[in-house]
């Protein structure tokens, strides 16, 4: 590939190009040696769970904008519930197979919540 020689620029160019080569560049700075970003804490296991028998869930998302059927995930509700100590596990012997969902469109006006029902059976 051919480069452009300067002096074949038309004047303007020429000095537009002059210019730019006298701004004299910053020296790259070194980046900071930062702190890992502490983890969270290991939760202690709970000792006495609220729910420790056979129990359902249902989910009702209020939203401003419905989401897609498959698109809110109960997995997440299910583990919180599990690791602050409100369910004793997520296997299939402490919740029924699927949990409820359902969704409910409010107006923009109106906070968006989740509000999680556990029944025990």
């Amino acid at each position: 590939m051919k480069g452009i020689n300067i002096n074949d620029l038309p004047e303007r160019y020429r000095q537009q190009v002059e210019r730019q080569l006298a701004i004299p560049r910053r020296p790259t700075v070194p980046a900071p040696d930062l702190e890992r970003t502490p983890g969270r804490p290991p939760l202690e296991a709970p000792r006495h769970p609220k729910v420790d028998t056979f129990c359902r869930i249902h989910l009702l998302c209020k939203r401003h904008r419905l989401a897609d059927p498959d698109g809110i995930s109960a997995k997440a509700v299910i583990d919180g519930l599990v690791l602050c100590g409100v369910l004793a596990g997520d296997t299939t012997k402490e919740i029924a197979d699927n949990p409820r969902i359902t969704q409910i469109k409010v107006p923009s006006t109106d906070p968006e919540e989740t509000i999680v029902e556990i029944y025990k059976e």
